[in-house]
C-alpha cells in the first residue's frame, strides 16, 4: 500500500511548501509581510523536483501575546484562552460528560481538562496517564480509551469523569513509527490511525 501513500505525502508537501515558494518566487516582496486571507496559485511544475533543496528545520516560535490582540472572528464569536501551560497540547476529544482529554505529546501526558462552573475557563486539571512516548492521537471507543503514540497504540478502560487511570495500559499495536490521529471508522466497529486499523474485539 505504500505506493498509495506517497501521492498523498507528496500533496501534503506540496501543500506545506507552496505558499512559502509562491513569497520567494517575488523577489520584490519576499521580505514583506503577506496580507491575511492571501490566495496563492501554485502550479506544480513551478516547484524544484523533491531532494533538490537540502531540508531545513522551521519549528514555530511561541510569543508573548501583544495587548488587545484578537484573532479574527465571525461576527458574534469570539476567541479566548480556556486552557494554558499545556507541553505541547495535541488532539482532543470531548467525553460524553462534557470532559476534554487531552494528548499532551511533548508531556508524555494523557490529561482532563474540566470547565465545572461554565465560566470558559478550565479551572480544573488531572493527569489521567503518564509515562507515554510522545501521545498523539486518542480516541474513546466503548468502554476504551485509545492512545496512538510514537511507538506503539495502547488502549485503557475509561468511564466519563474519570480523572486517573489506575491499570497498565494494554499493548494493540507495536512499532507504529508515528502513529497520529486516532478516529473512529463510519460505522463505528474500529478505531482507525495513521497508516494502521485496529478492528473492534468481539465477544
Amino acid at each position: 500500500m505504500r505506493h498509495r501513500v506517497q501521492p498523498l505525502i507528496y500533496l501534503a508537501v506540496v501543500a506545506l511548501v507552496a505558499p512559502f515558494t509562491a513569497c520567494k518566487s517575488d523577489k520584490q516582496n519576499a521580505s514583506q509581510p503577506q496580507p491575511p486571507k492571501q490566495i496563492y496559485h501554485i502550479k506544480a511544475d513551478a516547484l524544484v523536483a523533491p531532494g533538490e533543496t537540502p531540508s531545513v528545520g522551521n519549528s514555530p516560535a511561541v510569543l508573548p501575546s501583544m495587548n488587545e490582540a484578537r484573532l479574527d472572528t465571525p461576527d458574534g464569536f469570539h476567541i479566548d484562552i480556556w486552557a494554558s501551560e499545556l507541553n505541547g497540547p495535541r488532539q482532543a476529544i470531548v467525553a460524553s460528560n462534557g470532559d476534554v482529554l487531552l494528548a499532551e505529546t511533548y508531556g508524555g501526558n494523557i490529561t482532563v481538562l474540566r470547565d465545572a462552573d461554565n465560566d470558559g475557563k478550565a479551572e480544573f486539571r488531572a493527569v489521567f496517564l503518564s509515562g507515554l512516548r510522545q501521545p498523539f492521537g486518542i480516541e474513546i471507543h466503548g468502554e476504551w480509551l485509545y492512545i496512538g503514540c510514537e511507538d506503539k497504540v495502547v488502549r485503557v478502560p475509561y468511564v466519563a469523569g474519570q480523572e486517573v487511570s489506575t491499570t497498565t495500559p494494554e499493548v494493540i499495536v507495536r512499532r507504529t513509527h508515528d502513529a497520529r490521529r486516532c478516529f473512529l471508522s463510519r460505522r463505528k466497529q474500529d478505531v482507525r490511525l495513521h497508516r494502521f486499523r485496529v478492528q473492534q474485539r468481539r465477544g
